[in-house]
């Protein structure tokens, strides 16, 4: 089965309670047949005109049309992963699930992300995920039923729209901080659903692996589009009005809605990729080359300003997966944030990476 492992340890000291629930994802290969479309979502923008990138918009650097898509060339079913690369991977899901629960944040739920606006699906995923972390043998069954539930009101209740052209402007406003709750809502149900082991959410995780891969493509699409019309990504989300007078916020939080959504898209690609890889045993896309933020400090700090300070040194700026390796070569890992380091060790193997990070 699939579950939490009671006797494990981890670095935030988070344990399992004595009445049998515990704090650590364990994979051990699903019964269930196989039959799941689909691995993770390839972004192919293709018939989308490259255009109306403003050069000189400061957010260019981290919106425009390139820095979301990479285009790469198709690929036959090949073994990506290697089956260590998992339980090295859920331990450390586990912790940043549990970080999120006790600090509001993560490597890819920033501090400010909620500060202002915390939407109500958001708000369900975090209730339903602190019963969880916090469940015991007598109310296991109450706390499942209510993981179903929030994520039923989610995917019946609220809907993101299929995408449109990126010129359609009848369109409403988009908000991609709503979609991005969305988003990282249904990646929570779907961690617990397809890795606690209970058979029944694991059924359902199964038959969601889809939705979430069409929600995270038109997630980046929107925010693609954003960014195309020339308004900066959080213009119409996290912000107060006092905060967005200043330029220099403003600039933040754009970076920090859009490099939310890339670290998002990331690891539920990797959730999502990993757990079809071990059911079926190939691959049938790649990922794809999203970028991403890897310096160490640029996602921690505390202020526009420090913000602005860290992103203007060398190596600051965006990352492709595809082009990781480099960080192995062209800087020392007291350089590397926490979360390129997973996404490190899940891409290039855990003995590869420890030995770089000494």
């Amino acid at each position: 089965m699939i579950g939490w492992d009671a006797t494990a340890e981890i670095d935030d000291g988070i344990s399992g309670s004595s009445t049998g629930a515990s704090s650590q994802l364990q994979y051990v290969s699903p019964a269930t047949p196989g039959g799941v479309l689909g691995i993770t979502p390839a972004l192919d923008f293709a018939d989308w005109t490259l255009h109306l990138v403003d050069e000189s918009h400061p957010s260019s650097s981290f919106t425009a049309y390139e820095t979301w898509v990479s285009h790469l060339p198709r690929q036959p079913d090949v073994g990506l992963f290697n089956q260590g690369y998992l339980q090295p991977f859920l331990s450390v899901l586990n912790e940043w699930l549990s970080e999120w629960v006790r600090k509001g944040s993560n490597p890819f739920v920033h501090a400010r992300l909620y500060r202002d606006r915390f939407p109500k699906c958001a708000q369900d995923a975090y209730s339903a995920l602190t019963c969880y972390l916090n469940k015991t043998g007598s109310n296991n069954s109450i706390v499942m039923h209510l993981l179903e539930e929030k994520c039923w009101d989610l995917v019946t209740q609220i809907d993101i729209p299929q995408p449109h052209s990126p010129f359609d402007d009848s369109r409403p406003a988009i908000d991609l901080l709503e979609k991005l709750a969305k988003v990282q809502s249904l990646l929570i149900y779907q961690v617990v659903g397809l890795f606690d082991g209970n058979i029944r959410l694991r059924y359902l995780a199964e038959k969601r692996i889809e939705l979430l891969k069409r929600w995270m493509n038109e997630l980046v699409e929107d925010a693609y589009r954003t960014s195309c019309s020339g308004s900066i990504l959080v213009s119409a989300d996290v912000n107060t009005e006092s905060d967005m007078r200043d330029s220099q916020n403003a600039l933040w939080y754009s970076w920090i809605l859009s490099e939310s959504i890339r670290r998002t898209w990331i690891i539920a690609s990797g959730v999502q990729g990993l757990y079809l890889y071990m059911q079926q045993g190939f691959t049938k896309s790649c990922q794809g080359g999203m970028m991403f933020t890897t310096r160490q400090g640029v996602w921690e700090a505390q202020s526009a300003s420090a913000w602005d300070e860290i992103r203007s040194e060398p190596g600051a700026g965006l990352t492709k997966i595809t082009e990781l390796d480099r960080l192995l070569t062209e800087g020392g890992p007291d350089n590397v944030d926490s979360f390129a380091k997973v996404v490190l060790m899940v891409t290039l193997g855990t003995e590869r990476v420890a030995a770089w990070n000494g």
